[in-house]
Parts: C-alpha cells; sequence; structure tokens
C-alpha cells in the first residue's frame, strides 16, 4: 500500500505538502484512486487552507491545484522582487486570487506602483508644501490609477491651500522637511541594493534642522532674494536632494554649500538644477572616482566635483581628464570602467566593470 501511496505523491506531488498521510493511506485503502481521491482530499481544512482563494462563489475552481500553486509562485516571485518581501501563506495573495488577477496584470500594477514610489515625489511635495497634505504611496496609487480618487484629491489641494495662509517660512520648512524625507528615503533604498548608508541615514536624521532650511533657502532664491530667479519646488527638490546625497558619499560627511558657493553656481549657469543632476552622478560613483583619481595620486572630494562640473574650473577638469585617461589606458586590457566627458561637460563612465 505504501507503493500505492507513492504513485498518489508522483500523481499529485502537492498532496504531500497537506499532512494527510494517513488519511490518504486509509482512502487508498479504500480503493480510492484518482479523481475521487481528489475529490476527499477538496473535503479537508488542510486543502482549504493550503488553497485559499481557489473556489469561486459559485463553488467551481478558478484554477486546479498545479495551477493555483504555480500562480501563487509567479504572485511570490514578483512581491519579492519589487517590495523585498516573502510571501509565507496563502492568505496573503488570497486577495489577488479572488479578484481573478493575473500575475501579468499584478506586474503591471507592481511596475506602476514602483514607478510612483519613485517618480510621484514631486506629487507628493506639493500636495504637502501647498496644501500640507501628506500622500501615502496607497494614495499615490491612487491617484494615478482612479480618476475619481484623483479629482476628490485635487479638489481637496485646491481647498486646503485656498484655505492656507502659506507664509514663505511655512513653505521653506515643509520643502526642507520633503527633501530631507527624500533623501532619507533614497538612502535607503540604496541600502536595499547593498550599499552602506547606515551612517549617512544617520546624519540626515540628526542633521540641525536651521542649517537644512538655510541651505533650502539659499538654494531657492541663489543668494540673491531681490532678483526674484528663484527654482521651481521640483527642482528645489532634486538640487537639495543631490546636494546631500551627494555630500554623502564624501569622507568628511556632509558639506552643506554656502551662500558663496551657491551664488557661484548660479552665476555659472545652474539657475534651474538643470545641471545638478552632476551631484546624483558623484553620490552613485564617488568611490569610483575617489579610486580613480587616488591612482594618479591626487584626492578629489565633493568641492573638488562642483568645481569641474559647475564651475568648469580647469584644474579641477584637469584631475578628472588625467585620471580618466589613465583609466582608459589600463581598462584597454582589462576591461574596468573608465569616464570621460560628454558634450554637455558631464561626466560619464564608459566601462562596466565597478571598482
Amino acid at each position: 500500500m505504501a507503493n500505492a501511496l507513492d504513485k498518489v505523491y508522483a500523481a499529485f506531488p502537492w498532496l504531500s505538502d497537506l499532512g494527510l498521510g494517513s488519511q490518504l493511506l486509509g482512502w487508498v485503502q479504500d480503493g480510492y484512486t484518482d479523481d475521487a481521491l481528489v475529490g476527499l482530499v477538496r473535503q479537508t481544512e488542510q486543502w482549504s487552507t493550503m488553497f485559499s482563494g481557489i473556489k469561486r462563489k459559485d463553488g467551481t475552481l478558478r484554477y486546479n491545484e498545479n495551477q493555483y500553486l504555480q500562480v501563487k509562485d509567479a504572485y511570490s516571485t514578483l512581491i519579492f522582487n519589487y517590495t523585498g518581501k516573502r510571501v509565507t501563506s496563502s492568505a496573503q495573495v488570497q486577495g489577488l486570487i479572488e479578484n481573478d488577477v493575473s500575475p501579468d496584470e499584478m506586474e503591471k500594477r507592481l511596475q506602476l506602483f514602483d514607478t510612483i514610489k519613485r517618480d510621484g515625489g514631486s506629487v507628493r511635495s506639493a500636495f504637502y508644501v501647498y496644501a500640507g497634505m501628506r500622500l501615502s504611496d496607497d494614495d499615490l496609487y491612487r491617484y494615478a490609477v482612479d480618476p475619481t480618487e484623483k479629482s476628490q484629491l485635487d479638489a481637496q489641494y485646491t481647498q486646503q491651500s485656498a484655505a492656507t495662509n502659506l507664509t514663505y517660512e511655512t513653505w521653506i520648512t515643509r520643502a526642507t522637511e520633503v527633501g530631507l524625507q527624500n533623501v532619507t528615503d533614497q538612502l535607503i533604498q540604496l541600502k536595499a541594493q547593498g550599499v552602506n548608508t547606515d551612517e549617512a541615514v544617520r546624519r540626515i536624521q540628526s542633521i540641525n534642522p536651521d542649517a537644512a532650511r538655510q541651505m533650502t533657502d539659499l538654494l531657492y532664491h541663489g543668494g540673491d532674494p531681490q532678483a526674484r530667479n528663484f527654482l521651481p519646488l521640483n527642482d528645489l527638490m532634486r538640487a537639495f536632494e543631490y546636494a546631500l546625497i551627494g555630500s554623502a558619499a564624501t569622507d568628511q560627511g556632509f558639506a552643506l554649500p554656502d551662500e558663496q558657493r551657491i551664488g557661484a553656481f548660479r552665476q555659472a549657469g545652474i539657475d534651474r538644477a538643470k545641471a545638478l543632476d552632476a551631484y546624483g552622478t558623484f553620490a552613485a560613483n564617488a568611490g569610483k572616482i575617489k579610486g580613480m583619481t587616488e591612482r594618479i595620486g591626487q584626492q578629489f572630494g565633493q568641492s573638488d566635483w562642483e568645481n569641474a562640473q559647475f564651475l568648469r574650473n580647469g584644474a579641477a577638469m584637469a584631475t578628472l581628464d588625467q585620471a580618466q585617461s589613465q583609466e582608459k589606458a589600463l581598462g584597454a586590457a582589462s576591461n574596468s570602467g573608465n569616464f570621460g566627458f560628454d558634450a554637455a561637460g558631464r561626466l560619464k563612465q564608459r566601462g562596466l566593470t565597478l571598482y
């Protein structure tokens, strides 16, 4: 009979995970096989728990057991790939199954949700800075996919922003809060990708709010409020975030740009944050840039990077050019990464290998 039970497990592998060994053996001994045996199993509590959501309201099955497990595995893989969390029970995906959400549809939703989390900052920032409304990721998702929800949130935003006596002090304070939170979120995302950002997060969380607000204020008006050469909120957020992330990548910690420094950036044409993505490049490649310049006997930090990228300083640019030339020569044989300036003057990595 044990041999017969092995044949049942071979035909229906999912049966072995239900813990029904003795009952199955009894049913096999009573002569039940295949569909009749599965019919008995489907009446057990263990089956209902393992395959929750498999039945429609009319009692018919959405899938057979093998299909159900394949769909569940697809859900689990997608959820882990997009959130880093593992599905530990059928109950966690029961709602998706009961609503007949296919894995393809779920992936589209997760892709949209991931995009909203990464790129929905401008909407989130505007709602809080101008109307004091804090939107969660779920709010952003509904805002993007549900026209009714979007209309309701837009109406609430219009009402609250109109009713708010928004002073500049409140506006710049909120903008600073949003900027600090965005930087923390980005550093946490980098940590999820394997980058050690614990110290950077700690420093962000302990930064003096007045110093951060002063930096936001300087970035906003460029050191000359009377010139009215103000950054739009989106550009201000990018400038603030890249400046902090860029400085977080240095060995010295945070080096917030002062009024004179920001004024120089503005005079050099950095008036609409169009080149401040250089901070993002520096943040992502600080280790490689450091190693590249050290190999020619030079030290190259955040200030040097700003000089080269924003102010087009000859000495700083020459250092990068020299380091890039050596890396190119070394990389010709080793396929290591190397760098060079593009037409806009930004540093680009030509190779693929990380140092």
